[in-house]
């Protein structure tokens, strides 16, 4: 488990580090045949394609459809994105077994904290922060789950 967070973690920094220096995804998406693309944003990277949303819907598009131009700058994008989908491929896996298990572990939306603890028995809330506060009798302990911009970031167990 620890090797699997320290993994998560790495891949984090790594990622954050190439994003500082690729080049930024176009707004809009010239491909071969002609047709453009406008408003564009990644749903999902695939290994020869992305999936992307635009002003007329949802689509994917194969790399080899793209203008070599555009294509240069999606595939200096495409890893990135695929090991960022695998991470959080990785998270979204330990969530669900976390919640089978009832634990908590960092990363969870107040929602599937909810799935695993059921609603906590007093919440403090601040801009981008809350604090909920479990009494767990049955262990003679206080819980403290502390979330940050919508996601699990630590808790704290006091008798």
């Amino acid at each position: 488990m620890k090797t699997i967070l320290l993994a998560l973690l790495l891949c984090s920094s790594v990622l954050a580090e190439e994003a500082k220096t690729l080049p930024p995804l176009p707004s809009s998406v010239t491909l071969k045949n002609g047709y453009v693309l406008k408003n564009v944003s990644v749903v999902r990277w695939d290994k020869d394609a992305v999936v992307l949303k635009h002003s007329a819907g949802v689509d994917p598009v194969r790399f080899d459809g793209m203008t070599p131009e555009v294509k240069a700058v999606f595939l200096a994008n495409a890893e990135v994105g695929l090991a960022q989908k695998q991470a959080d491929q990785v998270l979204n896996n330990r969530i669900s077994a976390a919640i089978t298990r009832h634990a908590l572990i960092v990363g969870m939306t107040p929602e599937q904290a909810i799935q695993s603890w059921g609603k906590p028995d007093e919440i403090n809330a601040s801009p981008g922060r809350e604090q909920w506060i479990y009494n767990r009798e049955s262990i003679e302990n206080t819980v403290y789950v502390y979330f940050n911009n919508g996601k699990l970031s630590s808790w704290q167990a006091k008798k």
